[in-house]
């Protein structure tokens, strides 16, 4: 007989459906490899994401792996009806979304390499949590690897009770955006009553207050307004794990396992006091007042190695989005400093670590293999391009390289990434083409309007609504001249405009001159984001 499943709140409200980047099968096997597994090849494997939305973290991926098979589970009728719909427009015939409740997937549903549960343990009912492990120990491959992400004490200690205050205020509201709105009118209320210094309750509500004010209705909603948000320590969750066979691997953001920032006396005895991985993570947890992990899972048994060094690194590949700040001298020793997208800076004083960076920034987005980096960055200290660097100097370049690469990662500033090349181009060629998925993202998006697209890495992409419009023509039939000409009708119609000394250029002459050099500039952007593939 079906079952008759019950209509979700998600389909009420659905919850923003997108990519996270930490989940993405290809991060988690470059972990898996950096702790000495061998975790399967993510371009041909079968992943299962369990509480899949609108498909939004899932559709990425078969999007760009198409002898991957990927399969979605979630309550939600709208939302899979949605996803499929892309799925469909996609024409993607590895990637399936089903309507079900996670109770209902068994061992009948076949073995899968990597299972992502992002969002959903802390938010449903025991039985359904105590299932999803039982998924992970039934259905993982031996060699797979789960992902999920949960709610954390002592952090939801005291979000727990601005969370119960606002479901307490807004309890006898029905229509979900009154509800939102009535939440943050109470929220905002004891912040105008509480003390703005001196004060560490009324600093606490007014954290919370500005990072609520910064998230959509449906997050508030799904997050701190549903009937169940059971946070855990992260030690009661490590052994839930384990009654079902499934042992600790990392988190999905290996910087937070370090000890970070703190004393080297809290240091020193943090490693006295806590003997295991366990241990350590709990009292980091106390340490830092943690809200929120994202925990990997293998079967136990498997044999990994957590004391990570550069000879870790071999079989890997290196990405860094860091790019020079002025002239960087790699002939010698001295400080060099490299420009993070978010506007932090790195320093960089080895050589060879200099020299690796400028690689990795004109590859950018395109990771390069760890070993195939070494040569290239000792290449590039060579005053002459015909001699070789002396072989007997290999080694020790590569130690210090990787002992810098290895810094910079767990300081999260650096990407590792399993042996894959992404389907990126060197350049911009004649006839652009973009990506699939995020060419159809940007025909939905309102002429006029910037959006929020998705990248081959899996990351969210912020565009303007030039950008945008450029993006989604870019179907590999036509060159730059033709670009402007498809867009010229938005401008004549003030659906886009160009603008000089704050004012709209309307002269089609000088407008078409003015456009060509911003079309170069959008379009070098957009490869280096990751929207553009080679094909």
């Amino acid at each position: 007989m079906t079952q008759i499943l019950p209509v979700s709140s998600y389909d009420e409200i659905p919850y923003q459906s997108r990519p996270y980047p930490q989940s993405q099968p290809a991060r988690l096997a470059a972990l898996a490899a950096l702790f000495g597994l061998t975790p399967p090849d993510v371009r041909s494997a079968r992943i299962l994401e369990l509480g899949c939305a609108a498909g939004g973290n899932l559709i990425p991926h078969a999007a760009t792996w198409p002898d991957s098979r990927c399969v979605g589970v979630d309550l939600s009728e709208r939302q899979i009806a949605d996803g499929s719909a892309l799925v469909a427009e996609l024409g993607l015939e590895n990637c399936e979304l089903r309507r079900a409740s996670i109770t209902e997937v068994t061992p009948d549903w076949g073995r899968f390499d990597y299972i992502v549960c992002h969002g959903v343990w802390s938010w449903v009912p025991a039985d359904v949590r105590e299932h999803i492990f039982k998924i992970c120990q039934d259905n993982l491959a031996d060699d797979g690897i789960a992902y999920i992400s949960y709610n954390t004490y002592p952090g939801w200690h005291m979000r727990g009770a601005i969370r119960d205050l606002m479901r307490w205020h807004a309890g006898g509201v029905a229509e979900p955006a009154q509800r939102a709105q009535q939440a943050r009118a109470v929220l905002q209320f004891l912040c105008d009553a509480t003390p703005s210094e001196g004060d560490a309750y009324g600093l606490m509500l007014r954290n919370e207050a500005r990072l609520l004010s910064s998230l959509s209705d449906s997050y508030l909603l799904h997050e701190h307004l549903e009937d169940v948000n059971h946070p855990v320590y992260v030690h009661e969750f490590f052994a839930q794990a384990a009654s079902h066979r499934l042992e600790y691997l990392a988190e999905s953001e290996v910087s937070t396992m370090l000890p970070h920032g703190l004393p080297q006396a809290t240091v020193d005895t943090l490693r006295r006091i806590a003997p295991d991985i366990v241990r350590m993570e709990q009292y980091l947890d106390f340490l830092r007042n943690r809200v929120f992990r994202q925990s990997l899972l293998v079967h136990q048994g498997r044999s990994f190695d957590r004391n990570i060094g550069p000879r870790n690194l071999t079989g890997l590949s290196i990405a860094s989005s860091a790019r020079p700040v002025g002239a960087v001298d790699v002939s010698k020793p001295g400080n060099a400093q490299f420009a993070l997208p978010s506007g932090a800076q790195i320093g960089a004083t080895n050589p060879i670590t200099k020299a690796a960076l400028l690689e990795l920034d004109d590859s950018y987005p395109q990771p390069i293999a760890f070993d195939a980096l070494v040569d290239m960055a000792r290449q590039r200290l060579q005053a002459s391009t015909v001699a070789l660097p002396p072989p007997e100097t290999r080694l020790m370049d590569a130690q210090i390289l990787g002992g810098d690469l290895i810094q910079l990662f767990f300081a999260g500033v650096l990407e590792i990434w399993p042996s894959i090349r992404f389907p990126l181009p060197e350049g911009v060629p004649v006839l652009p083409v973009a990506h699939p998925l995020p060419r159809t993202q940007a025909r939905h998006v309102p002429e006029g309007a910037g959006a929020v697209v998705t990248n081959v890495r899996h990351e969210n992409i912020g565009l303007d609504a030039f950008s945008l419009r450029v993006l989604a023509l870019l179907d590999g039939t036509r060159d730059r001249p033709a670009i402007l000409d498809a867009l010229e009708p938005l401008f004549a119609e003030g659906k886009l405009n160009i603008q000089r000394d704050g004012k709209p250029v309307t002269d089609s002459i000088v407008r078409r001159g003015m456009l060509i050099t911003q079309l170069q500039d959008v379009l070098h952007r957009l490869r280096r984001f990751g929207l553009l593939v080679h094909v």
